[in-house]
């Protein structure tokens, strides 16, 4: 859905992640709605990979962030 309006509006995706039982929703936001399906998708891996104790929630913000 769009969050924002005009030509370069910005668009929201939420999707869910399912695996081995435990379902978790991800969500995207970019003006392209096919750069948010693949921020919303990764953002679900994100969390999955965070309940499961493999990485921190944040570890992959900081990563983005050059480790910050």
């Amino acid at each position: 859905k769009a969050i924002t309006g005009g030509t370069d509006a910005q668009g929201e995706v939420s999707v869910g992640v399912e695996q081995n039982g435990q379902q978790v929703t991800g969500r995207g936001a970019h003006t392209d709605i096919v750069v948010a399906s693949a921020m919303a998708f990764i953002n679900g891996l994100n969390r999955l990979e965070a309940r499961a104790g493999s990485v921190s929630p944040m570890a992959p913000v900081r990563a983005a962030l050059g480790g910050v």
